[in-house]
């Protein structure tokens, strides 16, 4: 994920809708002691997951932190809405109370939208260090899309690359991308919050979203992690809505058994 993906430091509610995951600066070692946000902007890596890190304007409001300013992260948490400080707890109440946690609206702009397929490479490759061994789909649904390349990572020689991209298209031309992310490795937290999840992916709490931009694209998204990789499957389709040829068969019961014949 390029930094041009990030979330501005005051965003709406909608950048947080489909995970409301977020990054912040952990111990490498293990097992990986609790930590406290807010912490700087750039600690989440560009890879991450969610282009988003909580800054002290939404975690604590003007003045001193107070009681419930901070959060204490594991590496990956699961966090009830009224633990949020109050700024973050607020961006997340209308969602909530949606009567479909699924669906919301985006910006047009706002990231991650899977890429152009004319920047897709036909098999791996990177400058970089590669530190996250990619899902074998073998037996998978996946095996079942056309794949159309890899996503290019745009590190630098000897950077360390956690995040792989793979983009497939379905028979109806629809774009699957599926994302890998080795959260484990290096210094990121991830806390999902228990209210925002509405699907399971085996035995990992997951959410699914379908989010509709101004222009009238939509993507819809399912996001988990297991112990070491969060990952995204993202279909440029609305699932409740999808096009005509596809009706009955791409919904959100295709997306979820195509996430879970990855085995994680």
């Amino acid at each position: 994920m390029n930094a041009s993906d990030r979330c501005p430091p005051l965003l709406a509610a909608s950048c947080l809708w489909g995970a409301l995951a977020s990054h912040a600066v952990a111990s490498a070692s293990q097992p990986a002691p609790p930590i406290a946000i807010p912490a700087p902007l750039d600690s989440a890596p560009e890879h991450a997951t969610m282009p988003f890190t909580p800054t002290p304007d939404m975690l604590a409001g003007p003045g001193t932190p107070g009681p419930g300013a901070m959060l204490l992260l594991k590496r990956l948490s699961f966090i009830h809405a009224r633990d949020l400080p109050p700024p973050l707890r607020a961006m997340v109440q209308a969602r909530i109370r949606s009567t479909d946690t699924a669906r919301g609206e985006i910006d047009e702009d706002e990231g991650p939208w899977p890429v152009d397929a004319v920047s897709l490479a036909p098999a791996w490759s990177s400058r970089g260090v590669l530190e996250i061994r990619p899902h074998d789909l073998a037996g998978s649904g996946f095996a079942r899309l056309r794949l159309l390349g890899w996503a290019p990572d745009h590190a630098g020689a000897g950077d360390v690359v956690t995040t792989v991209e793979r983009h497939f298209l379905r028979e109806d031309g629809v774009v699957v991308a599926l994302r890998e992310w080795n959260y484990a490795f290096g210094t990121a937290a991830v806390f999902m919050v228990r209210e925002l999840l509405n699907a399971k992916v085996g035995e990992h709490p997951a959410v699914l979203s379908i989010e509709t931009a101004p222009s009238g694209r939509v993507r819809s998204s399912l996001h988990w992690q297991d112990s070491r990789t969060d990952y995204r499957i993202t279909v440029l389709d609305d699932l409740d809505r999808p096009r005509a040829a596809s009706a009955g068969t791409y919904d959100r019961a295709w997306l979820l058994e195509l996430a879970r014949s990855l085995g994680t």
